[in-house]
């Protein structure tokens, strides 16, 4: 504005005493300078507390940390020059197994990387050799190491003389020899109770299957396992990683656990206590090269259920040794579970067998169920869940059943099929009428490819049925054999 109005001046007096080219000009605003500071001013923890050395010159930083400490997530506390940015960030968790590089880039764009590495001090707690037998109360507690306590033996550690073992969250136990485990006696006791963030570890010397024996409970008091991890135990192909033990006395709660890895079973189940399993629930067992489960007698099968997950064994089945519904035993219920039921001897019902909707049982060449007295056979599935009565899964090289039938029926007590299939037997009969007085009810049941007829009459019992008719396939003796020797079709 200034230069303009001494122009208009000159122009109205016509003359101008300036020199234009000496006219004040502003001078041009220069760029404000970014700063270079790319320095990492402070680093270290809150948890655990520990503060950084820097060593500027050679870019690096050092931070012990407490012996036992778990440097595979540790966040840290990081200051840097004004205006300057560092990655990762503070308060991002890192695993610090190995060194670590940040990288801080200054306002200008240009950058500095330093090297964290964290060391754990010497010292603290050291591994704790145990040693047998137990016969005090007795708790193991967490030590923060990766291993606490060892089992050198060849034998088992005992637990005996009305002693408890009290295991606390967190804790490992290593078992060194291949012949070592753990036995709580019929006197003792053991409580192992982890938690999610803090499981309870029992383990073998090295990564190898059965690299131990395994755990026997042999005990009839209340013993527990809960987010406990068995991994690599049992080195019999016999038993398995964790045993309730034969006898009377056995009894085991066993919950949110995992047994990984055995040569054997993986949970065996040698009792005959009906309440050797107190629970059963949650639980992963897997890579065993025997069944996830084996049970001696049919009235533990019953503790099974679809919260465990039982697969990815070789043996992909519940072995079930014996399976006996006797007077003078108990009713028994099956339920489904994520791999069938295994049965290869005769399944004798004198009293009330129920199979719940979407059980898959498989039965052994010497398989079939005889029902009698005041037994009954209640099979509940559903349309969407139906109950399957068949051979293994993918093989072909056998039938199932005794000679005369795989399912026999002599008396007239309720047995009730419903929405089942039974297929592949050897019998006369895959469904044999052996009694005069033998009554049963098939709702949808499918009897298909069998050997000979899908149901005989050895006798003039009576079969009330809804469903069946459409659903017989592929028999290739017939349908029906009628008491006399006809053989039809459809049942009457």
């Amino acid at each position: 504005m200034k230069t303009v109005a001494i122009l208009a001046a000159c122009m109205m007096f016509q003359a101008c005493p300036l020199d234009i080219n000496e006219i004040e000009k502003p001078e041009p605003e220069k760029p404000e300078k970014k700063s270079s500071e790319k320095q990492i001013t402070s680093f270290g923890f809150s948890t655990p507390s520990a503060a950084g050395v820097i060593n500027e010159s050679a870019k690096s930083i050092a931070v012990e940390v407490p012996y036992g400490t778990n440097v595979t997530a540790l966040a840290p506390s990081i200051a840097v020059s004004a205006k300057a940015i560092v990655s990762p960030a503070s308060g991002i968790a890192q695993n610090f197994n190995s060194s670590v590089i940040y990288t801080v880039t200054a306002e200008d764009g240009s950058t500095a990387s330093y090297t964290v590495t964290i060391k754990i001090a010497s010292g603290g707690p050291v591994i704790i050799e145990l040693t047998s037998p137990i016969t005090t109360n007795t708790t193991l507690k967490d030590l923060g190491l990766p291993v606490d306590y060892v089992w050198n033996g060849d034998g088992y550690l005992l637990v005996q003389n009305n002693a408890t073992l009290t295991i606390e969250p967190g804790v490992t136990i290593k078992i060194t020899k291949k012949g070592g485990g753990i036995n709580i006696t019929e006197s003792g006791q053991i409580i192992a109770n982890g938690t999610t963030d803090k499981r309870i570890q029992f383990i073998g010397e090295g990564a190898s299957k059965g690299s131990w024996e395994s755990i026997y409970i042999n005990s009839n008091k209340d013993n527990s396992f809960k987010y406990c991890d068995f991994i690599n135990g049992g080195s019999s192909t016999s038993f398995g990683g964790v045993v309730n033990n034969e006898g009377s006395n056995a009894r085991l709660s066993m919950t949110y656990c995992t047994i990984d890895g055995s040569l054997g079973y993986g949970y065996f189940v040698r009792s005959d206590n009906p309440n050797a399993i107190i629970a059963f629930n949650n639980n992963r067992i897997k890579a065993c090269n025997k069944a996830p489960i084996h049970v001696n007698e049919s009235f533990n099968a019953q503790k099974f259920d679809m919260t465990s997950d039982l697969s990815g064994c070789t043996e992909n089945y519940i072995n079930v040794a014996n399976f006996s519904a006797r007077e003078s035993g108990s009713n028994i219920t099956i339920n489904q579970t994520n791999v069938p039921f295994y049965f290869d001897k005769m399944c004798e019902i004198r009293k009330v067998l129920t199979i719940k909707e979407g059980v898959s049982i498989c039965l052994g060449p010497d398989g079939y169920f005889q029902q009698g007295g005041l037994g009954a056979l209640i099979v509940n599935g559903t349309e969407s869940k139906p109950v399957t009565f068949s051979r293994l899964p993918g093989v072909s090289s056998y039938y199932w059943g005794s000679t005369y039938g795989s399912f026999i029926f002599y008396t007239n007590t309720g047995s009730v099929l419903n929405w089942c299939v039974i297929e592949h037997s050897k019998a006369e009969g895959a469904v044999a009428i052996w009694a005069e007085e033998a009554q049963i009810t098939l709702n949808y049941v499918t009897i298909r490819n069998n050997q000979k007829f899908g149901v005989n009459f050895v006798s003039k019992g009576t079969i009330i049925h809804k469903g069946v008719n459409e659903r017989f396939s592929n028999n290739a003796s017939g349908n029906v054999r009628l008491y006399g020797g006809t053989v039809s079709s459809r049942l009457p």
